[in-house]
């Protein structure tokens, strides 16, 4: 079972940061988190496959601009697992977000492709929100 969830009026500011904490379902092939200024423009598409469109523990990240995918950017550091709850953050910053992943500090730059001065739109999928924290 797909579990959707969309935050409007985020306004999360270059400089800040979101802190999620949540649980992943125990049966899904992947999670989604997206920020942006709506579904047609995604500054971030972050998601953490376990097994689905041909990725085995891959992180994807992507943006879409007018409905139009941008370039992937893979990684096949994966510190999440079926089940588990776990905690990262996404730092807005001028050029690039970072996503600050939840094994021994490892961070995921992913660049900016579309300016926004704040963003407004959070969306999950998968993704069973506890806490969420913006500073």
């Amino acid at each position: 079972m797909h579990q959707h969830v969309i935050i409007t009026h985020l306004n999360l500011k270059r400089g800040q940061y979101v802190e999620l904490t949540g649980s992943i379902p125990e049966v899904c092939t992947d999670f989604v988190v997206n920020l942006g200024l709506n579904l047609e423009n995604l500054l971030l598409h972050f998601n953490p496959r376990f097994n689905v469109h041909g990725c085995t523990r891959k992180i994807v990240c992507s943006s879409v601009i007018n409905n139009v995918w941008g370039e992937p950017v893979t990684t096949d550091i994966f510190p999440f697992n079926p089940g588990a709850e776990t905690t990262f953050t996404i730092k807005y910053e001028k050029e690039k977000l970072i996503i600050s992943l939840p094994s021994a500090g490892v961070l995921l730059p992913f660049p900016v492709r579309v300016p926004l001065k704040v963003i407004p739109l959070m969306f999950f999928k998968n993704f069973r929100l506890k806490r969420l924290k913006i500073a």
